[in-house]
């Protein structure tokens, strides 16, 4: 049986990986409009098709840090692990947000 420390730490660093897909690819849709196209033209809106994309890549990494993580995850490893989350999700918004100021006010 697989231990809870270290499934939790997997679902951990899926969220990480969806985070940093989510900001990458909110930036890059509005950099590159055909890949805006694309997401829109394949999943009914962007924003649909970034929700379903960063959700597999969530499964995918989630599932292959389950099945192939070596490590036991400590109580405090999993406390590093969400410091890391948050940390990541804190910069992600600041990163969007930043780029959407400077794409409203300096770029039009």
């Amino acid at each position: 049986m697989i231990e809870k420390s270290k499934i939790l730490n997997s679902f951990i660093v899926g969220a990480i990986a969806s985070v940093v897909f989510i900001v990458l690819i909110t930036i890059v849709a509005d950099l590159v409009p055909p890949l805006k196209d694309w997401l829109k033209d394949n999943f009914y809106h962007h924003w649909i098709g970034k929700g379903i994309l960063a959700s597999l890549i969530f499964l995918l990494t989630q599932s292959l840090m389950t099945i192939y993580s070596q490590r036991k995850s400590s109580k405090k490893n999993l406390i590093e692990s969400l410091w890391i989350l948050n940390l990541v999700s804190i910069f992600g918004v600041l990163v969007l947000f930043v780029f959407y100021v400077i794409e409203t006010f300096l770029l039009h």
